[in-house]
């Protein structure tokens, strides 16, 4: 996309749920992943990685895919859980207003990335300031 400069860039290694498996999950299980992205969304913000607010310009987020050995690539519609996750936990977190359209563009993903050292997999985000 023109025009656009990285705000924030972290990884986070966990199991990200893919669609399928997140639709029949217990509500107390899917609350349970999603606090726990929120904490790590959290630990990036405290390390400076992520800036404290974000306001006056939509963001987009990119995301790519990170295989661990008992990993295997989601389709697109899969990985739509991960991104749900990580920008629910942004708003949670208060460093961007709100999830609607004016706030978030639609996200992007990058081909995935193998990483057969780690064990499981996890997500890259970057974080895109937009116009």
């Amino acid at each position: 996309m023109k025009g656009e400069r990285v705000l924030a860039k972290f990884e986070i290694w966990a199991k990200v749920p893919s669609l399928n498996v997140w639709e029949r999950m217990h509500f107390v299980r899917r609350n349970r992943i999603k606090g726990e992205f929120a904490f790590e969304v959290a630990k990036h913000r405290i390390l400076g990685e992520i800036p404290n607010q974000i306001r006056g310009c939509t963001i987009q987020f990119r995301f790519t895919q990170l295989l661990g050995r008992r990993c295997r690539c989601y389709d697109a519609d899969n990985w739509s859980v991960a991104s749900k996750i990580i920008v629910d936990a942004f708003v949670a977190l208060g460093i961007i207003q709100d999830d609607r359209r004016e706030f978030v563009a639609p996200f992007t993903e990058n081909r995935p990335e193998e990483h057969r050292q780690k064990l499981c997999g996890g997500v890259r985000v970057e974080v895109l300031a937009c116009g």
